[in-house]
């Protein structure tokens, strides 16, 4: 029915429909009741920011997204959710003919690639009986039609009837099985099981007909991340059924060299990878079992159709697991822990919501961001403050948590400035965590760490840009003199766990024959000199701005790029700007942009602000004008291409440049470009890796209208929203004021440009922001439109 047609039709009368026009005495109760049916209409409509989250987004593997739809909780120490795939670092294809379930284990790594790993303590459902051979029960079909994951909880069916669902708490997760009555009700334990690979050892022991428990040993024997052959973990599981279960112990005898440790990931030797094997099953009285791969057969009387599960973990001890276990709670109760779960997403995400925007699918793709943003660091710690420290000691954390996953060449560009804003409670425990780490361990404060295990990938110095950063925006929970005595001592005198480069670099002023380790040391340099700024330290500040130019030291004027270096002082030979030797995950092309310290320096070193502009533009006039399939099978291509290609790190802060350089409108053109064609909903919706959050965050940040340039240096530059409105509800430990609000108006997907800004009703004539005024509170107003302006050109640049 048309508007006209409805507006003009004549009023009834309801009290008694005899077509007499309603007195005003009868119109009042009639609207009354109309507002309040519309305003029911209205909540039951209402669209929550947890109910638009995609897990699948992102969840293809290799060298896309590499996510996993595992419920959990924020940051929280339980991944738990589904294996069907084993040579993806995410163990899981969302491919519909990806059938084979292995089972559901208890945690994963989000969006990293390389090596696979983790998946431990694997959980399957069987009805009926059971295949012997491990290999039989671990692939059981499943109907993907059925499949329902959340950030809360994941459910499917297989195809033998049985219905598995989960959800997590902050140690333990929860399982509910529910079968046919006419079939037998199993569920097998394996704790030999993990991804790229399988566990050292491992040993389960039945405490009575319904309760459990055991331990699992990974190390480089059986092919985990790490540095070192004596990189390592314990896994510690306590578990309860709802129910009492005959328990049939089994060990899975497959031969393996214990003294060649094996390597991680797809390329494991033989004698390493999960065999199928005959499980010998242990005497029916035995209660306790040890060996290199054990596992349970539990199962349940006829008739069973709905069994809970309990398993607490800890990364500690015995003791550690049991005390999680109590401090879940003793009721099995799934919907109440799901909805526990649920509320807790629920508040995360409600800390940073978006309005607006050209579509529900677009919302849809930034709270499954947000989500993926609030996966890693996680949680480490017992109940009781216990942690396994990188010493592979135990030690008591003190006022923070102990976290892991600490992906920190990828992590300090776009996650951890997130985080400050988001939860910055989170950050002032990794930066308790790194200074526990450069304490006790033999290499100082990692690039990157795993479960408490150095892993030397990546170089840099992404511990100093955290702590920086942290420390410029009033994230102070922790011992700051010695958080800049840590950073020091890691680019100079060591330990360090970034061995030559850093040697090297410090004897040279670069590091040979690595364009990367030069221009990533000289910015971490530079974070050090702002963190020792920021303490009233000059002299360790004079120091270390004057190394943050080291990055001249790797740019060559003739050819006009950045160019390895030999340790003698000579220039390698020359190709052109797309030769990807020497730099990491980059090209020199994208490579010789990562001076997003000293913006005006790069610029005058390659001539000017006009052939800066070109050569910019020689890396963004490539970009795909659709997310179309590229070389390498990947959306937009490879960072191998000479373009600017967004799936991985060296070019993220590339798009914020022209904010440094007087031309704004390039910045709001390509952040809201980018952030329109690189993320999308689907399994395919991440052009690269997430890279424990990273690719999420920039998203999130750029989407909002705020991401850094160089962190560590107090500023929030001003982008192009891709929402009407922006709310930043701050955490008032660590800010003055309650929330911050983006608003975007005349808004319009054909509208990127920004003409004019107010901050608080002011007028704002700058492309950036301070920190401190974010965290003050208070509305930042852009007036958009589908035309560049010189809004911001003209005023002080970062």
């Amino acid at each position: 029915m048309m508007a006209g047609s409805w507006r003009s039709r004549p009023s009834v009368c309801a009290a008694c429909s005899c077509g007499a026009e309603p007195s005003l005495a009868q119109r009042v109760p009639m609207i009354r009741s109309c507002l309040v049916l519309l305003s029911s209409v209205c909540l039951l409509s209402a669209v929550e920011p947890v109910d638009l989250v995609d897990p699948m987004i992102g969840t293809t593997g290799g060298m896309e997204g590499c996510t996993h739809p595992s419920a959990s909780l924020p940051f929280g120490m339980v991944k738990l959710g589904p294996v069907n795939a084993l040579n993806s670092t995410n163990g899981f294809s969302p491919k519909s003919d990806a059938t084979g379930f292995h089972g559901f284990a208890f945690n994963r790594f989000s969006g990293t690639g390389g090596d696979n790993d983790l998946g431990n303590l694997l959980i399957t459902p069987l009805a009926g009986s059971p295949d012997a051979r491990v290999g039989g029960w671990r692939t059981q079909p499943a109907d993907r039609s059925t499949e329902r994951a959340r950030p809360e909880s994941f459910a499917i069916t297989f195809a033998d009837g049985a219905k598995a669902e989960m959800t997590a708490g902050e140690r333990d997760g929860l399982l509910r099985f529910t079968f046919p009555a006419d079939k037998p009700a199993q569920v097998v334990l394996d704790a030999g099981f993990k991804l790229g690979g399988r566990t050292t050892r491992s040993a389960i022991t039945i405490l009575d007909a319904s309760n459990f428990e055991g331990w699992l040993l990974c190390d480089k024997i059986g092919g985990i991340r790490g540095a070192g052959n004596d990189a390592s973990f314990r896994l510690f599981f306590r578990g309860r059924f709802d129910r009492p279960a005959t328990a049939k112990l089994w060990t899975l005898p497959i031969p393996f060299d214990r003294t060649q440790p094996a390597k991680p990931g797809w390329h494991n030797s033989p004698s390493n990878i999960i065999h199928t094997g005959e499980a010998q099953f242990q005497p029916a009285d035995a209660k306790t079992v040890e060996g290199d791969y054990c596992g349970t057969l539990f199962g349940f009387p006829a008739g069973t159709t709905s069994v809970s599960l309990r398993v607490a973990i800890s990364y500690v001890d015995a003791e550690g697991a049991r005390k999680n276990f109590a401090a879940a709670g003793d009721k099995l109760d799934f919907d109440a822990a799901a909805a526990a779960a649920r509320k807790a997403w629920s508040e995360q995400l409600g800390r940073w919501t978006v309005e607006g925007g050209s579509s529900e699918e677009r919302r849809q793709v930034f709270y499954t961001a947000l989500y993926h943003a609030s996966i890693d660091p996680h949680n480490f710690t017992d109940v009781n403050g216990r942690f396994y420290g990188i010493d592979h000691q135990i030690h008591t954390a003190k006022g923070y948590t102990q976290r892991t996953i600490f992906s920190g060449w990828d992590v300090y560009r776009s996650l951890f400035p997130l985080l400050t804003l988001l939860r910055p409670d989170v950050v002032n425990d990794q930066v308790n965590t790194l200074l526990h780490h450069g304490q006790v361990g033999k290499m100082g404060m990692p690039e990157w760490e795993f479960m408490g295990n150095y892993w030397n990938v990546m170089l840099g110095d992404p511990a100093a840009s955290v702590i920086a950063d942290a420390y410029t925006k009033g994230i102070r929970g922790y011992d700051a003199k010695q958080a800049l005595e840590r950073c020091v001592s890691g680019a100079t005198t060591g330990p360090n766990s970034r061995g030559y480069y850093a040697r090297d670099y410090n004897r040279l002023g670069y590091a040979p024959n690595i364009i990367s380790g030069t221009t990533e040391l000289a910015y971490g340099d530079w974070a050090i000199a702002r963190l020792a700024e920021a303490l009233g330290d000059a002299a360790v500040q004079a120091t270390f701005d004057k190394r943050g130019g080291n990055w001249r030291n790797t740019f060559d004027p003739q050819v006009g790029w950045m160019r390895r270096r030999n340790p003698d002082g000579t220039w390698n030979a020359w190709k052109d700007y797309t030769d990807g030797e020497g730099v990491i995950e980059s090209t020199i092309l994208q490579q010789s942009f990562f001076v997003p310290h000293d913006v005006p320096g790069l610029m005058e070193a390659m001539g000017g602000k006009e052939p800066f502009l070109a050569k910019l533009g020689i890396l963004f006039d490539k970009m795909p004008e659709k997310s179309e399939r590229l070389p390498y099978g990947r959306p937009w291509g490879s960072y191998k291409d000479a373009q600017y290609t967004h799936d991985n790190e060296p070019v993220h802060f590339v798009p914020f440049m022209f904010n440094a350089i007087g031309e704004p409108w390039l910045t709001q053109k390509w952040s809201r470009y980018i952030c329109e064609k690189a993320y999308t909903t689907g399994p395919r919706g991440l052009v690269g890796n997430d890279d424990a959050g990273q690719m999420s965050a920039w998203y999130v940040l750029a989407a909002s209208g705020l991401h850094p340039l160089a962190p560590g240096d107090g500023r929030w530059q001003i982008s192009s929203p891709e929402f009407e409105r922006v709310t930043i509800r701050l955490d008032q430990k660590y800010a003055p004021g309650k929330t911050f609000v983006i608003i975007s108006r005349n808004w319009s997907p054909k509208h990127p440009y920004i003409q004019s800004a107010t901050l608080n009703g002011k007028p704002l004539n700058r492309p950036w922001l301070s920190h401190a005024e974010v965290a003050a509170g208070g509305e930042l107003a852009l007036t958009m439109g589908p035309q560049p302006s010189r809004w911001g050109a003209n005023q002080e640049r970062p």
